[in-house]
């Protein structure tokens, strides 16, 4: 185990208790340019600033992870599984490219099985993941047989 794997079990474990993995899968293609997407960035705000309220349920505020992946041509991790408390910043989303949908719910179902995984591991129970999927169509430009999705940025899970 390395010494950031321990780092984040330590973290994880400073706040105990059941945790519901939510993953917001976010379209940002081309398609979404304009009111959508600016309406996208205004929801991921809203929903990160309600998870955040210590005026908020106590109870969704120290439950819900929060897990944000945006896909377009490619699929990038913005934030991997957090309390919303824990996220510092959200970065402002842009519309670009195509409509990469199916590698994204594969991407997005890998990275949700990681996470119970590392729940199994810290011996935490844990609700049923949720995924929101986000998108304003149908799939577009995909290379087809399958091939293997193209990361960028974001942080590593």
């Amino acid at each position: 185990m390395t010494g950031s794997e321990l780092e984040k079990i330590v973290q994880f474990q400073a706040t105990p208790g059941q945790r519901l993995p939510c993953r917001l899968l976010l379209d940002t293609s081309g398609s979404m340019s304009g009111d959508r997407i600016r309406e996208v960035n205004d929801g991921i705000k809203l929903v990160h600033a309600t998870l955040s309220d210590p005026d908020f349920d106590s109870v969704a505020r120290d439950t819900v992870e929060l897990a944000i992946m945006t896909f377009d041509s490619q699929i990038t991790l913005i934030q991997d599984f957090a309390l919303a408390k824990d996220i510092a910043d959200l970065p402002t989303l842009t519309a670009q490219n195509q409509t990469f949908l199916g590698q994204a719910l594969i991407e997005a179902l890998d990275c949700t099985e990681q996470r119970k995984q590392f729940y199994r591991q810290v011996g935490s129970p844990h609700f049923r993941p949720l995924i929101f999927l986000l998108s304003d169509g149908m799939p577009e430009g995909e290379p087809p047989g399958g091939s293997g999705p193209t990361r960028h940025g974001g942080a590593s899970h």
